[in-house]
């Protein structure tokens, strides 16, 4: 997802082009006109096509501009135009550059882990493109000293993620990431200006740690997909080798059209502004907090996401937050408190309400709501809203994603507005929550917590 600027081609002759270069019997006869000029007469003895269809091929390709036709006595010469090809090259040689951008600052990403790494650092990750304009295929290949497990950490944790996914001007900001098939991911790069750019994946196929693959579209303002904007889909590889981990990254376009849309966004000026800050962001990301404590990040003005690893399979924190009796155990706060009463919603569309108070009793307060998704054990939405207060509620967005030792749990809130989101923080939310985690975690330790997970 790039961001959009303008671009030197007029927007009708960069339309016409790649319109007559969506179709393969076109390409073709482009491609042989490149190499050795033909009559009409002698193209159409090529294909399985009347003579008039031939014409009307020539046509579209001579009114774009990508062949010129000449008459020699009573027939017409057909000769292809290297100039137009050299634009639509042009036109993946900017798409390249984005890609160049996002490997780069994924390697900066990776250069915070100083174990997993050689002495002597890697020049440049990318170490070869490939553009197939007939296939309407980019691939990308890098090669990252860290171990593939760590590669793939990057791409699953949206805190990672975010930190290359974006041109450096415009970072992108992760508020959904379901890394499993069916699931789907949300993001919006937000430029200097404030001007906003949302996308989505939809993700196809996961076989962590070796690859995934996403369907990579626009969103509109509303928050729903932009379909007037082309999607391209994505596959990542990610293979093991002597000095770490090679990345392939495959963009799959449905037509050459689509492609245009795509690259004439301005990914090389992203890409230099990428270089030129390689360094402020190496520093950066060497304080990047790779510990199990919960953080709190404010995502925008109603949008705060808390994650935390918790040493425990996907099913068993799952089952922690499902499961009444262990829930009394963990989701309790500050020592000293209680749960009396915790009803879970057991399907979408039921409620739940929790209650704690002092132990001995006194200064009781709760929270009910409804579930509004349950996708176990993986992803679960609800309301909460404070029991007894007029206020808004809020939308509680849980995901689950297996990490190497532990489950990374991502919990996205969206508050009414930016003062209720505030005050909630100014609560000290964030520490009480870190004491219910680190409770949850020998909960799970103990036998009871490993029974089979119940789906709710």
């Amino acid at each position: 997802m790039v961001v959009r600027v303008g671009i030197e081609l007029s927007d009708e002759d960069v339309d016409r082009m790649f319109r007559a270069l969506a179709d393969a019997t076109r390409r073709d006869i482009v491609r042989r006109t490149l190499h050795a000029e033909a009559t009409v007469s002698e193209l159409a003895e090529s294909y399985a096509m009347s003579f008039a269809a031939v014409q009307k091929h020539v046509a579209v390709l001579e009114e774009a501009g990508l062949v010129t036709k000449h008459p020699h006595g009573r027939q017409r010469i057909v000769r292809g135009n290297p100039d137009a090809i050299r634009r639509a090259q042009s036109l993946l040689d900017q798409f390249e550059a984005i890609w160049r951008s996002r490997v780069d600052r994924l390697d900066a990403l990776l250069e915070s882990d100083p174990p997993a790494r050689p002495t002597e650092r890697l020049a440049m990750p990318v170490t070869a493109v490939e553009k197939d304009l007939d296939a309407l295929t980019l691939t990308i290949v890098a090669d990252f000293a860290a171990s593939p497990e760590r590669v793939w950490e990057a791409y699953t944790d949206p805190r990672q993620l975010e930190r290359f996914w974006g041109p450096p001007t415009y970072p992108a900001t992760f508020t959904r990431h379901d890394v499993a098939p069916g699931g789907r991911s949300t993001y919006a790069m937000t430029g200097p200006e404030g001007d906003s750019h949302g996308g989505y994946w939809e993700w196809t196929a996961v076989e962590a740690p070796r690859s995934f693959e996403v369907v990579d579209g626009f969103l509109g303002d509303d928050g729903a997909p932009n379909t007037e904007l082309p999607t391209v889909r994505m596959r990542f590889d990610f293979a093991g080798t002597a000095g770490g981990t090679r990345v392939t990254t495959t963009s799959f376009f449905g037509s050459l059209e689509q492609l245009e849309q795509l690259v004439a966004m301005g990914m090389e000026e992203g890409t230099k502004q990428a270089m030129a800050q390689i360094d402020d962001v190496l520093a950066d990301l060497a304080s990047f907090a790779a510990g199990r404590d919960a953080e709190a990040q404010i995502l925008s003005d109603t949008q705060v996401r808390v994650s935390r690893i918790i040493r425990g399979s996907v099913e068993q924190v799952w089952r922690a937050h499902n499961d009444a009796d262990l829930m009394r155990q963990w989701l309790l706060g500050p020592d000293g408190w209680t749960m009396p009463v915790c009803e879970v919603a057991t399907s979408v569309g039921g409620s739940y309400r929790y209650e704690w108070e002092k132990e001995g009793g006194g200064d009781r307060f709760g929270f009910t709501g409804e579930l509004l998704e349950s996708e176990p054990p993986r992803r679960a939405v609800t309301t909460e809203a404070m029991i007894g207060l007029d206020a808004p509620a809020t939308l509680n967005e849980l995901t689950l994603t297996p990490r190497a030792g532990g489950t990374l749990l991502t919990l996205v809130i969206t508050y009414a507005n930016a003062e209720m989101r505030d005050a909630v923080l100014a609560t000290g939310m964030v520490g009480g929550m870190e004491t219910s985690y680190a409770r949850l975690e020998s909960v799970l330790a103990s036998a009871d917590a490993r029974e089979p997970v119940a789906a709710h």
